[in-house]
């Protein structure tokens, strides 16, 4: 469009557009638009009817800007123009083939997810969608980060400003669901936030400063429940045990509709009640975090699907 910043009244070089979503359809084309409705609110699962019975309706919204005048019985050439350059335009952006399955097309990307097992993320990693973000939920995991954390700024060990590292090293969720590791006030810690109820596991020992470390938690699952048991929670620094708290619940299904996952931040709202909403990490160098799945993880599929499902 940067044709149109030094002329305002230049003519339009756009002259076609497709839409699908949720199997719903249009095309824009020099003016008119051919649209039809395939039946299925966002929160229904199944058609109310096939594809061959979608009806098409067209406007000009030229002159009609509102589509409020369907013109397909006035002008079924049109009509038939434009629903052929959709199918070609689809077929040119890879659209095909239309396929209204929701909860099983879901379910079957669930399935998939549970393969991968271990993660590696670096600085830079923000606002990852939860779905492609490690599944914690119903399993043992482990998180070992690797961090070097600068001196005081007095070149002691003691801490001060510029010697504290702070904030979070990585976080999912948010207020109402999520996990949090981060340095506060030296020390390192796992929060994990269940329903407003927040649990939290502190390292006895402070991190030191001025060299690399290697920071670990991990999660043991030891409830018998398939779907969010609790478990261990326990803190390394570098190797050695430094902490160790019972998490009662976790999870069942998902953290947040909209948070994300973030490394060296938590972009979204907090956590933890330690930080503020957008906490970044200072007073050191994050630079990597790995991420290991450690067992099956229990998938209730069809659940999952319909909580996606709400989410559209």
């Amino acid at each position: 469009m940067s044709y149109s910043f030094n002329n305002a009244d230049a003519p339009s070089t756009r002259h076609i557009q497709y839409f699908e979503m949720l199997d719903n359809r249009g095309l824009w084309y020099k003016g008119w638009k051919a649209v039809t409705y395939h039946g299925r609110l966002p929160w229904e699962n199944n058609a109310r009817w096939s594809f061959d019975e979608d009806k098409w309706e067209l406007y000009n919204v030229e002159e009609d800007f509102s589509e409020c005048h369907n013109l397909a019985e006035k002008h079924p050439d049109k009509l038939r123009q434009l629903v052929e350059l959709w199918w070609a335009e689809a077929e040119k952006y890879n659209v095909l083939p239309l396929d209204d399955r929701f909860q099983q097309r879901l379910a079957e990307r669930a399935m998939m997810d549970k393969e991968k097992t271990s993660f590696v993320f670096y600085p830079g990693t923000v606002r990852i969608p939860e779905r492609r973000a490690p599944r914690t939920q119903n399993r043992s995991f482990s998180i070992t980060a690797e961090v070097e954390i600068a001196h005081a700024a007095d070149g002691s060990d003691s801490g001060g400003n510029g010697g504290n590292a702070e904030g979070p090293i990585c976080a999912i969720g948010g207020v109402s669901l999520g996990w949090s590791l981060y340095i506060k006030d030296r020390r390192l810690v796992f929060c994990y936030n269940y329903l407003h109820k927040r649990t939290y596991v502190r390292s006895t020992k402070e991190v030191p400063v001025g060299r690399k470390v290697k920071l670990r938690y991990e999660f043991e699952k030891t409830g018998q429940e398939k779907h969010g048991a609790g478990g261990i929670g326990r803190l390394y620094i570098n190797d050695e045990k430094v902490a160790q708290g019972q998490i009662p619940h976790t999870s069942k299904f998902c953290y947040s509709f909209d948070e994300g996952f973030d490394i060296g931040r938590d972009s979204g709202s907090p956590v933890s009640e330690e930080y503020k909403a957008g906490a970044l990490f200072t007073g050191g160098n994050i630079e990597r975090v790995v991420i290991d799945l450690v067992g099956e993880r229990h998938i209730d599929a069809e659940a999952e699907a319909r909580i996606h499902m709400n989410r559209q």
